[in-house]
């Protein structure tokens, strides 16, 4: 089996509510399995919660809880957020931010997982 762990991190400034804030398309002889979302950085405004959105091809396969309001910091695994989440080669992979009570968020937001056979 072929296996390869990687992390994909993306710098966000500023950043509202909106879907797809980071994509990868993922080749079309390897498949993804999604082990945690990471974030780390600051909230400006009146951001009450904040959230992400893991999607194949548009579609949900698992969300986050609310992030902490006053750092808008957390960090998720799959232990601990029912990640483990196979997507098949060829698919599109992206990352929505939900963000409530408006403001916005800046820092940088990792998602961790390893390519595998298709």
């Amino acid at each position: 089996m072929l296996e390869k762990l990687v992390a994909f991190s993306w710098a966000l400034s500023g950043a509202t509510d909106a879907d797809a804030v980071a994509l990868i398309m993922l080749p079309t002889q390897f498949g993804f399995t999604v082990l945690g979302v990471g974030f780390a950085g600051s909230s400006g405004g009146t951001v009450t919660t904040c959230d992400w959105d893991v999607q194949d091809d548009g579609v949900d396969i698992t969300g986050c809880t609310a992030l902490d309001t006053t750092t808008v910091a957390g960090e998720y695994s799959a232990a601990d957020r029912a990640y483990d989440t196979h997507i098949g080669a060829g698919s599109v992979i992206d990352l929505d931010l939900n963000i409530t009570g408006g403001g916005n968020i800046t820092g940088i937001v990792t998602l961790y997982g390893y390519f595998d056979e298709a």
